[in-house]
Order: C-alpha cells, then sequence, then structure tokens
C-alpha cells in the first residue's frame, strides 16, 4: 500500500445509517478466529448496496495484510481477485468499506481507509470494527466514515466520524439468529432443535385451537381471511398425507439429520485436523 499519494476523488454525500446482516458479523468472527499466530488484528472488505444515504452490507471476504512499527501493507492483488469472482457470483454487490477487529482505531486506519476509499470512489468508504474481546459480554460492532483534515489533506490525515449502525435480519434467517441467542452457554445439537422446534409448532397449534374454539362459542368475532387459510391448511394436509405416511416421512427426516449431523461431525474434525498440522508446518 503506497502511503506517499494524495486521495485527489471528489467524494459524494456522506453516508447517515449503516445496516450490517449478521453474515457479515459470522464471518469476521470467523476470520479473526482463524488469523496467524501472533497477529492482534485482522481486516477485510465489506460487499453491499448503497443508496444516497444508507449502506447495506450483506457480505465480506477477509484481506491479508500485515502491520508493523513503521509500516502496514495490504495485499491489493488478494483484493482484486476476489472483488472480480464475486462480481462473478453477485455483480449487484460492490465494495463499500473494509473491517478491522478490536475495539479502537489504530494509528494505520486512516491509511488503511485511504486504501479502500480508492475502490468505493466517488463513495467514502465504511470502516467497521469489531471488539472480539467481548469485555462486557456483548459483540461491540462500531461502523465510521471518514473526513479530510486539513488544508491539503493527505492519506494519513483523517478524522472518522461514527455513523448509526443496526443489524438487518431477514425475515428467513431470524428464527436460527434467534435459537443462538438463546443459547449461547450450551447450543442445541440436531435432535434437541429438532424438538424444541415441534414444541413450537404444537404451542401454535394450541393457539389455533383456542381460536377456533372461541370462534365456535361466540366468544371471539370470526375472520373470514383466517378461516380459510385454516380451511386450506387443514385440507392440504388431510389430501396429501395419511397418518401411517406421516409418520413415515417423519422417522425419514430424523435419520437424515442424523446422517448430516454424524457427517458435518467427521468434517469438522478434518478441518481441525489439518488446521493444526498446517501450524506445525
Amino acid at each position: 500500500m503506497d502511503s506517499s499519494s494524495a486521495l485527489t476523488t471528489r467524494f459524494s454525500a456522506p453516508t447517515r445509517t449503516v445496516h450490517v446482516h449478521p453474515v457479515v458479523l459470522f464471518s469476521v468472527l470467523d476470520h479473526y478466529l482463524r488469523r496467524p499466530l501472533g497477529q492482534e488484528r485482522v481486516i477485510g472488505a465489506l460487499l453491499g448496496t448503497r443508496t444516497d444515504t444508507d449502506v447495506e452490507v450483506r457480505s465480506s471476504f477477509a484481506v491479508p495484510h500485515s502491520e508493523g512499527e513503521e509500516q502496514a501493507t495490504v495485499d491489493s492483488e488478494h483484493l482484486r481477485s476476489m472483488l472480480e469472482l464475486s462480481a462473478k457470483v453477485n455483480p449487484k454487490e460492490v465494495v463499500v468499506g473494509w473491517y478491522a477487529t478490536g475495539p479502537a482505531l489504530n494509528a494505520y486506519s486512516a491509511l488503511i481507509q485511504n486504501f479502500f476509499s480508492q475502490e468505493t470512489a466517488p463513495h467514502q468508504a465504511i470502516h467497521l470494527t469489531v471488539d472480539t474481546s467481548i469485555a462486557d459480554a456483548s459483540l461491540g460492532v462500531r461502523a465510521y466514515s471518514s473526513a479530510p483534515l486539513g488544508p491539503t489533506p493527505k492519506p494519513e490525515n483523517c478524522v472518522f466520524q461514527p455513523l448509526p449502525t443496526s443489524l438487518l435480519v431477514p425475515a428467513q434467517e431470524r428464527a436460527g439468529l434467534e435459537l443462538l441467542v438463546r443459547n449461547q452457554t450450551s447450543p442445541l445439537s440436531d435432535l434437541p432443535a429438532l424438538g424444541a422446534a415441534l414444541e413450537r409448532v404444537l404451542e401454535m397449534l394450541d393457539d389455533v385451537l383456542g381460536y377456533v374454539s372461541a370462534v365456535v362459542k361466540g366468544e371471539k368475532q370470526g375472520d373470514a381471511a383466517v378461516g380459510r387459510a385454516l380451511m386450506d391448511a387443514v385440507a392440504g394436509v388431510g389430501s396429501r398425507f395419511g397418518r401411517e405416511e406421516m409418520e413415515r416421512l417423519f422417522n425419514g427426516h430424523v435419520q437424515d439429520t442424523l446422517a448430516v449431523s454424524y457427517l458435518a461431525s467427521l468434517v469438522r474434525t478434518q478441518v481441525e485436523i489439518s488446521s493444526r498440522l498446517n501450524l506445525l508446518t
């Protein structure tokens, strides 16, 4: 990374809000756990979409870098290669900034910010910091934008401005995320998770039966749309599956779950052995 060239591009209006998908945080934590021995922090590129005022961070990937006492280097060739691959997989996502692990900025943050701002021009790069120490039992996530400092700004001279940050959880991911949050100390294996899901289904069936009973008794005003939806659901299940067929499908699903769990355990063990062998070599 050349720290002597000043950034001459005129930037557009500043970003107001940053929305981060949960998968980005998991990717950052995985990168930090797999960092080389002795490296204090890791950095990477953030991909997503942006409007005139908001940035939505949808994915990320690691970027090799090193920080010494006098200089910092970023593997720009790796960054270009990954951006080309990403453009082929998902052309709607562009680089919007970069992330770094750690609770605060450091002496090289301005230089790296300048480097990524050249990739995001004419927009300023978004800098996301993730506190992996979890000192206060929470994952500190902060977003920053930057502004040049002084009449003749240099790459190493800029001021970071904090931005409002929110966690954007799609509806299809909310159930899995809530399960992770509820079981931080003792994650559920596949079968207990299936049992918890079935208990939730039984609770929902009890709610439906209570609603139908109250409508039949005249205690509650019925809703025609809800009634039609319930009839369609019951008719669909009743016409497609009998009791024996339902039991056969359920038992088959349990067997498939056990097989997947066993294979996942084998893959996890193989990856762990491979990583330990890499450390020895």
